[in-house]
């Protein structure tokens, strides 16, 4: 039935009610009615469109109704995912299922991993069944789910990285601990056959090498959203397992992000770092919005004047900077020619090393007038606190007070970055 047809019936019954013939409450009970005859309608047009057979407008379809979460459409999409003629269709259709969590569709999907012949003829059909799979394993960890997409994982390894990577997503998304243990044994496995260990890395091909380091990067992806946890070194992995397997406890998926502006210390879990207010009021936390950012502590006055700021960043270099000293060497160089007009009287860039919280920095300063971006800041001090924190990956803390701040906020501020306080390794 269209809205138009419907439309005579509900008038008349609001002409009743107007009568006192009938109550207002009376009327609103058609609702739940309109809305299963629009479903129906939306369900219709969906068969219309797919018996039509234009691939881009099911699709489209598909992507228009997806979000109505209704039981019979998601049962539609369903025998859509298992039974359309085009593989773009199917894999569309699979997605819309699998995130309104289709039963029907995971029983299917469960038992297609294996399928050779799919996998084969119909590669984008069946990356859509390993896709769609993850939409499950967050809420539901299915035994056979996970024992199918690790014999994936195990044949394509080696020969194809997007079906290796795609099955590694999926079984990756499983909040269970053999998953975690499961996933380091792949990353040891696939940085040694790459070369990065003791394996026969360099005997494979490379193409081979390749591969696998994809795989590498999907279930080290996989491994840093489960844990929490950012490491990149294998060996770190293992030993952060070996310490804390027994232990771990998943991070609170749907934990809320901490109200900044209220903290008097931030620690972040990641890094095990903990930075302490200074004690004036002005002094807050804020989120970090710089790329690789975890948190920024700023001073402003109740003028809005900012006078200090320290971003907190970590940084994946990928070789470009094996070690503190060489990342150090290029804000070395931006000081230098990007950042100051001129240094101050004794101001020009030194670096000395420091132990802060039981680990080691390297801390460049710098003081003068500043220039580009930095010319806003006029006068200022900047230092650069750097440490590193897995292979090629370095914490470090971008931090500069104008040269016009109060002397006891600044002493303050200065006092806050070298009291930064790690957690003690186990």
């Amino acid at each position: 039935m269209s809205k138009f047809a419907r439309r005579p019936a509900v008038l008349a019954l609001l002409a009743l009610a107007a009568l006192g013939g009938t109550s207002a409450a009376y009327v609103a009970l058609p609702a739940a009615a309109v809305q299963a005859e629009d479903m129906a309608a939306a369900i219709a047009a969906l068969k219309e469109v797919v018996k039509a057979g234009d691939e881009n407008k099911i699709i489209a379809k598909i992507t228009e109704l997806e979000s109505k979460n209704d039981p019979a459409l998601t049962e539609e999409f369903a025998d859509i995912g298992r039974t359309a003629k085009s593989d773009r269709v199917a894999k569309s259709a699979m997605k819309a299922a699998a995130k309104n969590k289709s039963e029907s569709l995971f029983k299917w999907l469960k038992s297609k991993t294996d399928d050779k012949d799919m996998a084969k003829d119909h590669p984008e059909r069946y990356l859509g069944v390993l896709d769609s799979l993850a939409f499950y394993m967050p809420t539901n960890p299915d035994k056979v789910a996970l024992e199918n997409l690790a014999d994936v994982v195990k044949k394509y390894l080696a020969s194809n990285p997007e079906i290796s990577k795609r099955a590694i997503t999926a079984y990756g998304s499983a909040r269970e601990k053999p998953v975690v243990e499961q996933l380091i044994k792949w990353v040891v496995e696939t940085d040694n056959t790459r070369g990065g260990g003791s394996g026969s890395g360099k005997s494979a091909s490379a193409q081979t090498r390749e591969n696998y380091g994809i795989a590498k990067a999907a279930a080290l992806k996989a491994l840093v959203a489960l844990t929490g946890e950012e490491i990149e070194d294998p060996a770190a992995w293992e030993k952060w397992w070996k310490e804390n397997g027994k232990t771990f406890t998943f991070p609170d998926a749907n934990a809320a992000e901490p109200d900044f502006a209220t903290l008097t210390a931030y620690t972040d879990g990641a890094y095990g770092y903990t930075i302490k207010k200074p004690a004036d009021k002005f002094w807050t936390f804020q989120k970090c919005e710089v790329a690789g950012g975890r948190v920024t502590l700023v001073y402003k006055d109740d003028k809005s004047v900012l006078w200090a700021r320290c971003n907190a960043i970590t940084l994946k270099t990928w070789g470009e900077a094996s070690n503190a000293a060489q990342f150090m060497a290029w804000f070395d160089k931006s000081f230098r020619n990007d950042d100051f007009e001129q240094f101050a009287k004794g101001g020009e860039p030194k670096i000395e090393e420091k132990k802060i919280g039981g680990r080691e920095f390297s801390v460049i300063t710098a003081r003068g007038l500043g220039k580009g971006s930095w010319k806003a800041w006029e006068s200022c001090e900047r230092r650069i606190y750097v440490t590193m924190v897995s292979t090629n990956r370095f914490l470090y803390f971008e931090c500069a007070a104008r040269a016009g701040a109060e002397d006891v906020n600044k002493q303050q501020f200065w006092a806050a970055m070298d009291g930064i306080a790690f957690k003690a390794a186990k």
